[in-house]
This record gives structure tokens, C-alpha cells and sequence, in this order.
């Protein structure tokens, strides 16, 4: 670096203009100095932007996504509710008028009255809930709740339950293991009860024990086919 100063005859002296040039070297260097920060933040600056601009373009693109998804479900829907009310409509149009319905009455008597004219059997309700009634249990074998239970829990319920059986008349006809044959079903069996009332309070017994809480099963109920002894 050049000093403002010169020798003069062996003597140092102050020289302003070597001082106006070292001076002036300095503020250009300054210059460069903050010139050069300034473009690095610029160059930053717009990475920052560059940045942010491609977030929004992804969240236009998502959004534009959301409003086609949107239009679908829209068209879907709109599709469904036509389907509902064409269903609604021919639902109205194949229900009877009061005329109809007393027309159709009216030949139902009729018919009954022909058949007992020509000795035909009509339908009994009476005696047919009166008949003996089957019920086949499939079952699935006892649930979560049951193994939650005491043993001196599950025997006391088990009671209550073969006590509901016996004052209803159960028989048991066959009861058979079928694990083996089908992992779903734990076994089956075939009970028949002297008639569909006591089924009827038997079942409301065994509802008022929250006993299908415990016991998971499928049942099929039915009379016995006279025509086929």
C-alpha cells in the first residue's frame, strides 16, 4: 500500500495528492466490498423466491386436483339422487290406489269363498303357529364378552339359560361337532319346541339375559313338511 508520504531529501513530507489517491483506493475498495454483499443477498433473495413461486405452483396444481375430484364426487351424486328418484317414482307408480286395494280385498274373499265351496284347504294361522316348531342353530361358538367373564360367572349364566330351555319343552333332536368340516361353524344342532309362542318366550328370556352378548349363533326356524313325513 502506498503511503502519503514522500522522502525529500532524506526528510519525510506530507503528500495530499498521494493521500487523495490511497484515500480514493480505499472507498473503491469499500465500494466493491458492499456492492458484492449486495448482489450475494440479491442472488438469495431470488432463491428465496424461486422458491416460494414453486411451493404456490404446487399448491395451484393440488388445488386445481381438489376442484376435478370435486366435480366427480358432484357427478356421481348427481347421478345417484336421479337414480333414487326414478327408483321413487316407479316405487309410487307400482303402489296400489285405496280402489285397488279394496278390489284386490274383495277378490281375495271371493277366492276364499270358492275354495271352501269346492272343499279346498285354506291357511290356518292359528293352527299353524300351534304345530311343533324346528330350530336349527348354527353356531359360531361364544365371544370375547363370555371369556371376560368368572367361571363362577359363566356357570351361573349357563344355568339360567338351560333353565330358560327346560320351562319352554325343548328337545334336543341331534346336536353335532363340525369344526372339522367348516372352521366358521362350531357345530349345529336341530331343537324342537311344542309350538312357535313358547319359541317366541323363550327367545324374549333369553334377549332379557343379554345372552347373544356371549353367544354368537344363526338360526333357521320352521315346521315340519307334512307332505314329506
Amino acid at each position: 500500500m502506498r503511503l502519503p508520504y514522500r522522502k525529500r531529501w532524506g526528510v519525510a513530507k506530507y503528500d495530499h495528492r498521494i493521500y487523495a489517491s490511497w484515500n480514493m483506493d480505499e472507498t473503491k475498495s469499500m465500494l466493491r466490498a458492499i456492492i458484492n454483499g449486495q448482489s450475494a443477498m440479491k442472488q438469495q433473495l431470488l432463491g428465496e423466491i424461486h422458491k416460494v413461486d414453486d411451493k404456490v405452483e404446487k399448491l395451484d396444481q393440488k388445488v386445481e386436483n381438489l376442484g376435478e375430484e370435486l366435480k366427480k364426487v358432484e357427478s356421481n351424486l348427481t347421478k345417484r339422487i336421479t337414480k333414487i328418484g326414478l327408483q321413487v317414482a316407479r316405487l309410487e307408480d307400482d303402489t296400489p290406489t285405496r280402489e285397488e286395494f279394496d278390489d284386490l280385498a274383495s277378490q281375495r274373499s271371493s277366492h276364499c269363498l270358492q275354495s271352501v265351496s269346492l272343499g279346498l284347504p285354506l291357511f290356518n294361522k292359528e293352527a299353524h303357529m300351534s304345530k311343533p316348531v324346528h330350530l336349527l342353530v348354527l353356531a359360531q361358538g361364544f365371544t370375547e364378552a363370555w371369556y371376560q367373564l368368572s367361571k363362577e360367572e359363566q356357570d351361573n349364566l349357563w344355568s339360567q339359560v338351560q333353565e330358560v330351555d327346560k320351562r319352554a319343552g325343548v328337545k334336543w333332536l341331534i346336536s353335532c361337532d363340525s369344526r372339522w368340516a367348516d372352521e366358521s361353524v362350531y357345530g349345529w344342532a336341530v331343537l324342537e319346541y311344542p309350538d312357535m309362542d313358547t319359541y317366541q318366550k323363550k327367545a324374549k328370556e333369553l334377549e332379557e339375559l343379554k345372552w347373544w352378548r356371549y353367544f354368537s349363533a344363526k338360526t333357521i326356524l320352521g315346521t315340519k313338511d307334512e307332505s314329506n313325513p
